[in-house]
């Protein structure tokens, strides 16, 4: 086989397994998906994963017995999405609320 015959042949075994030439959807571990992104990090993605039957992050993981997945695809599109801000949890909101003073918060 000569040079062109191999790169033929290379694309249409990529062809074969890649229809619509779509790239193939990564899953990764909390620790991974950290490693690669620099927000949220492994604290924050633990904290969308506690609440995420309420924030809609559910959508972005696939579970396997005890591990947890992150689909990096649909991470992205969660994020894009402007109804998460204002379920409970989601990560644009503030968990705890806003910090009052003590000494004005009680009655005198």
């Amino acid at each position: 086989m000569n040079n062109k015959e191999i790169k033929m042949s290379d694309q249409k075994l990529t062809n074969l397994n890649m229809p619509n030439n779509k790239p193939v959807t990564q899953f990764f571990s909390v620790a991974e998906f950290a490693a690669r992104h620099p927000w949220p990090s492994q604290a924050g993605l633990r904290n969308l994963i506690f609440h995420s039957k309420t924030n809609g992050f559910e959508s972005c993981l696939i579970r396997v017995g005890k591990r947890v997945l992150i689909d990096e695809e649909r991470f992205i599109a969660w994020m894009r999405d402007p109804s998460r801000a204002n379920r409970p949890g989601s990560a644009s909101m503030p968990t705890h609320g806003t910090r009052t003073d003590v000494r004005t918060a009680l009655p005198s």
